[in-house]
C-alpha cells in the first residue's frame, strides 16, 4: 500500500499478507489518537504483516508523537512483521512511541530517530520468537 500524507490512529488494525504499510513519498504518522495528550490512555493502532510491518523507501514515517516533554508509550502503536517490523531502505523513520517486532529483526536498515533523552532498547526475543524493541531512557 503506497500512502502519501496519512495518519493511522485509534484502535485501527491492519493485517497484511505482505508488507503492512509502504511509503515512498509524503509522511505517515501512526499514533494512538489525534490528541497527543490522550496517548497514554488509548488503545493504539496495530500493524501485523506476513513479511514486513512497514517498509520505508523514501518519505517520512512517524511512529508515535514527539511531544515537547517526552512521554514515551512503550506498548502502542504496535508493529509486527514475520520478517522485519520496520525495514528502512531510505527516507526518515522517527520512533517516538510503541513496540516493534520482527522474527528476523525488529528494525532493518537505518537507525530511526528517537525523542530527546531516549534510545532504542537492545533487541530481546519474546516467547513467540519475535525480536522486539521499545524505547528506554538514556
Amino acid at each position: 500500500n503506497r500512502i502519501g500524507n496519512t495518519t493511522i490512529y485509534g484502535n485501527s488494525k491492519i493485517i497484511a499478507k505482505s508488507s503492512g504499510v509502504f511509503t515512498n513519498t509524503g509522511t505517515i504518522t501512526i499514533t494512538a489518537t489525534q490528541d497527543s495528550n490522550s496517548l497514554s490512555n488509548s488503545i493504539g493502532p496495530e500493524i501485523i504483516a506476513q513479511n514486513t510491518g512497514i517498509y520505508v523507501d523514501g518519505g517520512i514515517l512517524n511512529i508515535g508523537i514527539d511531544e515537547a516533554t517526552s512521554s514515551v508509550n512503550t506498548s502502542i502503536p504496535s508493529i509486527t512483521g514475520t520478517s522485519y517490523g520496520v525495514n528502512i531502505a531510505s527516507g526518515t523513520c522517527n520512533f517516538y512511541d510503541g513496540i516493534i517486532k520482527g522474527k528476523t529483526s525488529a528494525i532493518n536498515g537505518a537507525t530511526p530517530n528517537t525523542p530527546n533523552g531516549y534510545t532504542i532498547s537492545p533487541e530481546t526475543t519474546d516467547a513467540e520468537g519475535y525480536k522486539t524493541v521499545t524505547l528506554v531512557s538514556e
